[in-house]
């Protein structure tokens, strides 16, 4: 495939960095992630109920945890894979829109900063959710939560 057009991004030593910075970060998300699953999986085993609601409510965010850990989990991999310089960012951009997960690739390439922005949001989300999974069961066990 011809990458006419593309301006490809070398990443310098900041850049590089960078990318080993926010996926070492990003490793520290998993033991908040993980404690917060166990959390509402022994919620859900122990509660007898028969609310609909917080059965609803619990799965829902076991759900939403274990997909957003796992975009977390890849973007760790893709951060350290550009830093290591063995995946360019463009060659990530170009594989996304070959499988149709992003639209089409630009001509002017999202600088690093750019990405590490975007998963900045990305964490704080996870962060929000990981509270939400945490304070579910803490609602339940002081019956706080109608079951």
């Amino acid at each position: 495939m011809s990458d006419a057009g593309v301006t490809h991004l070398s990443l310098d030593a900041d850049d590089s960095a960078l990318c080993l910075s926010t996926a070492h970060g990003l490793r520290l998300q998993v033991l908040p992630v993980a404690l917060s699953a166990l959390a509402l999986m022994w919620t859900l085993a122990g509660v007898r109920t028969d609310s609909g609601t917080f059965h609803s409510l619990a799965w829902l965010l076991l759900a939403l945890q274990m997909l957003w850990a796992t975009r977390l989990y890849v973007d760790m991999r893709v951060f350290e894979l550009f830093a290591r310089g063995t995946l360019s960012p463009q060659a990530f951009d170009e594989a996304l829109h070959r499988i149709h997960l992003s639209g089409a690739p630009k001509t002017t390439p999202r600088s690093i900063a750019d990405r590490v922005q975007g998963l900045r949001r990305l964490v704080r989300w996870q962060g929000l959710l990981t509270t939400l999974c945490l304070l579910l069961p803490i609602m339940a066990h002081f019956g706080s939560f109608d079951v």
